[in-house]
């Protein structure tokens, strides 16, 4: 689900919706996101977005250490 309150959908239409969406820049427009009937993204925060960005950083630290 989308945050419809965040500025950048104020006034979207279901034509216009998917391209504000792409191009909104970098304010996170998910909302909540629903897996296999469990939430993974609750108020814009990925459950595991923590450990996700330490191995994100590991991962990156290895490959430019090559």
């Amino acid at each position: 689900m989308l945050d419809h309150d965040a500025p950048a959908l104020v006034g979207a239409t279901d034509k216009d919706l998917h391209d504000r969406f792409v191009f909104a820049g970098n304010r996170n427009l998910v909302k909540e996101t629903w897996v296999a009937g469990k939430r993974v993204v609750a108020d814009g925060r990925h459950g595991m977005r923590d450990r996700i960005a330490t191995e994100y950083r590991e991962a990156m630290r290895t490959l430019l250490a090559s």
